[in-house]
Parts: structure tokens; C-alpha cells; sequence
């Protein structure tokens, strides 16, 4: 909410702040350059008005790609708790007693096999999907750190649903039942990784090499 009301009073600084150079006989934002003279009025206003739609326009395009990618990223780790939260409590019912078969038991294990293997197919859509786009925001935004933790959130996710279903009471459960646990624990040890093209991948570690990188290139050009 906050990122959304910061954004809200940006677009409407930047309007206000446009009309304002329209008031004062001048192109918005004073950096435009266009191919032509505004010496009519008419020639002004039109021009003005579409210096002011475009850059609205871009920043209106910016907050969408930004809250896109971010939300994605919290939505695979909200499926993960999700996921996580359905083993422990299917866990819960074992333990109190309150299984009905074993037939039943097996095929509600397999829907949270397939569910697990939705999330992983979900994670790779959404990479292959906006790795191009976060390529490109990566390069220009001053958002980065963001990005790495959205990217890194999403890998920890992926690994700790192995640990978490280890620390469960799996010993309660069938033989065919710990296999299919089994087979979500050998998928988690390959961990879910958002990347910017196949230049970085998003991770906290990418963002404090990026830092070092960059303090290191301050440094040398210091020293000429």
C-alpha cells in the first residue's frame, strides 16, 4: 500500500509538473527535443500534452512491470506455504486418528505431488516469461536489491519444503506414502532460480557481488 500511494502522488507530481511548464510557455519537463517548431499555440499545446502522456505513460508502465515480477515472486512463495501448510496438517489428521483408508490417503498425497510439480512448472513459466523483462529492468532500476530478494525468497521456499517434510512425523505414514514425500524432498534439493536473461540470477548473493563489483570499479577510477 505504501508503494502504491508513493507512486500515485509521483504520477501526479509529474502531471502537475508538466502543466506547470505549459503555464509558463515552455516544453514539459524542459529536456524534450522534438523536430519541429512550437510557434503556434495549437502546435504548443499538442505538443506538450503529448510530452506529458508519454512520460505518465512510462512511469504507468514501470510500476506494472516492477509490482509484476515482485507479485509473481510472492505468489510462488505463497503456494509453497500453501503446500507446506496441506502436508502438516494431513500430517495432523494421521496423528489424531482420522485417516479413512489407505487408497484415499495415497491419492490425496498424489495431489500434492502434482501440486508441487504445478509450482515448479509455474516458477519456470514465469522466468521464461519476464527473464527478458528483468534483464532489462535489472540494468536500469534502481529497484535491484528487490529483485534478488523476490528471486532469493522464491529459491529458499523451494529448498526448505525438503526440510520441512523431513521434520515431520513422516514415520506415521505407508511405505507408498513416504516414497511420494520422498520424491517432493529429491525435487526441493534442486532449487527454484529466477534469472535476468542468462546473465544473473536473482539472489542476494548476485546483489553483494554486484555491490563489490561496483565499489570496485569506483575504487580504480579513483586511482587514475
Amino acid at each position: 500500500m505504501p508503494y502504491i500511494i508513493l507512486c500515485t502522488i509521483s504520477l501526479i507530481g509529474t502531471i502537475i509538473g508538466g502543466i506547470l511548464y505549459m503555464l509558463e510557455g515552455a516544453i514539459p519537463y524542459g529536456f524534450v527535443w522534438v523536430p519541429w517548431e512550437c510557434t503556434s499555440f495549437l502546435l504548443f499545446c499538442v505538443t506538450s500534452l503529448q510530452e506529458i502522456a508519454a512520460v505518465t505513460i512510462g512511469i504507468i508502465v514501470n510500476i506494472a512491470t516492477e509490482t509484476t515480477v515482485l507479485g509473481f515472486c510472492l505468489h510462488t512463495c505463497a503456494r509453497f506455504e500453501i503446500l507446506n501448510h496441506r502436508l502438516q496438517r494431513m500430517i495432523k489428521g494421521e496423528k489424531e486418528g482420522m485417516r479413512k483408508s489407505s487408497i484415499n490417503n495415497i491419492s490425496r498425497l498424489s495431489k500434492y505431488v502434482s501440486f508441487h510439480l504445478c509450482i515448479i512448472r509455474l516458477a519456470e513459466m514465469i522466468n521464461d516469461v519476464f527473464s527478458p523483462v528483468i534483464f532489462i529492468q535489472f540494468c536500469i532500476s534502481i529497484l535491484i536489491y528487490v529483485y534478488c530478494w523476490a528471486g532469493n525468497e522464491v529459491t529458499l521456499k523451494s529448498v526448505e519444503l525438503g526440510d520441512e517434510i523431513y521434520h515431520m512425523d513422516w514415520i506415521l505414514m505407508t511405505k507408498n506414502e513416504q516414497l511420494d514425500l520422498l520424491m517432493i524432498m529429491k525435487r526441493s534439493t534442486k532449487p527454484i532460480k529466477f534469472t535476468s536473461s542468462f546473465l544473473v540470477t536473482l539472489s542476494l548473493e548476485s546483489y553483494s557481488n554486484l555491490l563489490k563489483a561496483t565499489f570496485s570499479a569506483f575504487n580504480l577510477l579513483q586511482q587514475l
